[in-house]
């Protein structure tokens, strides 16, 4: 009987993460219809942007290992602030604290399976 070794392959972490550092973010959900109305995706990003913030993924910011918590409450105070829509259109915001890489595919084999008829 003989085995394969298994070998993973290296973690990449997000840009924004450093070993050892936490990484704050800011992850929201909108109301679709009232966002499209009032372009509030490409807005509140924009202002993400001048706090340091960049997407993740969705509407999911991570800030820099810089980044405070008191940096995500500067921002959301002046989406806030700036735009009147804001109750109409954020559901929810929530501020996270990633204290690990938080890659999940990096732990996932990148291999086809034949075996399930899902190769071209």
């Amino acid at each position: 009987m003989t085995f394969t070794p298994i070998r993973r392959r290296r973690m990449e972490a997000p840009a924004s993460f450093t070993r050892n550092n936490r990484v704050y973010a800011i992850a929201y959900d909108l109301n679709a219809e009232a966002a499209m109305r009032h372009g509030a995706y490409e807005k509140i990003a924009r202002v993400l942007a001048t706090h340091g913030f960049s997407r993740q993924q969705g509407s999911v910011f991570y800030g820099t290992h810089e980044t405070q918590a008191s940096h995500c409450f500067k921002a959301v105070l002046e989406i806030h602030r700036k735009f009147p829509w804001f109750w109409e259109v954020v559901k929810d915001m929530r501020m996270l604290r990633i204290d690990e890489n938080d890659d999940l595919l990096s732990v996932v084999p990148q291999e086809l399976r034949f075996d399930k008829g899902e190769a071209a």
